[in-house]
């Protein structure tokens, strides 16, 4: 008999929408959990559906989030999201606190893709 090893893997990027970013980034993107700063809503998109039925399948499953694109606001208007740490640090919590607020442990998180 042979042992074998498995990892299941669920990946969710968040994405925000085409409207705030002001490019096209992928096919699909769905709405930010946070458009602007202080606009933090944890039922936008259907990702967390996502999550939440392949949890249900799979409860050993590993989850990671990947912020694949950013809000301009996040960086402060600049170039990149860490021209203000401050809020791009803040805006990837407030998506771990949506995960959190419907039972998802995500066990790994990236900056940028």
């Amino acid at each position: 008999m042979t042992a074998r090893a498995t990892l299941s893997v669920s990946s969710i990027c968040s994405v925000s929408s085409i409207f705030h970013h002001y490019f096209i980034t992928a096919d699909g993107t769905e709405a930010s959990h946070q458009h602007w700063e202080g606009d933090l809503n944890c039922d936008r998109g259907y990702e967390w559906l996502i999550l939440e039925g392949a949890k249900a399948r799979n409860p050993a499953i590993k989850t990671y989030g990947l912020s694949w694109a950013w809000p301009r606001w996040v960086g402060g208007g600049g170039s990149t999201p860490w021209d203000d740490v401050a809020k791009s640090s803040n805006y990837t919590l407030n998506w771990l606190k949506c995960a959190r607020s419907k039972g998802i442990p995500i066990d790994y998180i990236g900056s940028w893709k």
